[in-house]
């Protein structure tokens, strides 16, 4: 599953959107909320692993600091994750 936000401009209006996409089916999970805090993503998370009907053997993200500190890109893949999403 990979997950991610994005920006909807709507009557004037921006809105945070959470968006989940199962890699295989492309089957899709969308949350509106107004803000991309950590608390969303947790949220957000939960919301998709619920409304998919459990929780996939990955998850990719992307590189919002809410979850990763710093990207090891070249690297060995030691990435900084965010501890507080890791509790």
């Amino acid at each position: 599953m990979q997950v991610d936000f994005t920006t909807i401009t709507y009557h004037g209006k921006r809105i945070k959107a959470f968006v989940a996409t199962l890699g295989y089916s492309r089957a899709t999970f969308v949350r509106f909320i107004e803000r991309e805090r950590q608390e969303d993503w947790i949220e957000g998370l939960e919301e998709a692993f619920e409304y998919f009907g459990g929780v996939p053997k990955e998850v990719l993200f992307d590189n919002a600091k809410a979850i990763m500190i710093e990207r090891d890109a070249y690297g060995e893949g030691h990435h900084r994750w965010n501890a507080a999403l890791l509790a």
